[in-house]
């Protein structure tokens, strides 16, 4: 029997997975919450082709990942799917790359803005440069939080 129908629904649901950042253990618990006891194991063949899958559960599986049930049966090429995946991953990256810029945006922030207030309350704040004085520290997080928004918006 030809299985490449199964195959494609197969590499269709993991790169939905993978896009969702779902691991099949994850997709399991989640479809057996949904009243569609699917295991691990179970998961994996049908990810690659192995096993059939049934229109029930096409339905629950796109239910869960919040997708139409045709995105799981569309045709499209392996190196479409594999190059789909690829770059879930590297968006992923970027955004944990993103986020840790961030996170060290703010740390530095509220190191500069103790530093301030220090030197505020020692009567030294005429020794800093007219644009890290007063509201700037608030302008500034307005301009990097609107550059963000613009940026990544989904809109």
């Amino acid at each position: 029997p030809d299985h490449s129908y199964d195959r494609q629904v197969g590499l269709n649901l993991r790169a939905m997975r993978d896009l969702k950042g779902i691991t099949q253990a994850q997709l399991g618990r989640m479809l057996d919450e949904a009243g569609l006891p699917m295991s691990q194991q179970t998961i994996v063949k049908v990810e690659q082709g192995s096993r059939p899958i049934r229109l029930q559960e096409a339905q629950k599986i796109a239910e869960v990942l919040e997708v139409d049930v045709y995105n799981l049966m569309m045709d499209v090429s392996p190196d479409k799917t594999a190059q789909v995946a690829r770059l879930v991953l590297q968006c992923r990256e970027h955004a944990d790359t993103a986020e840790l810029a961030i996170d060290n945006w703010y740390r530095h922030r509220g190191e500069l803005e103790s530093l301030v207030s220090g030197m505020q309350a020692a009567g030294r704040l005429g020794d800093l440069l007219p644009e890290v004085k007063s509201s700037a520290f608030d302008q500034i997080t307005r301009d990097v939080i609107a550059t963000l928004s613009n940026r990544y918006s989904d809109g």
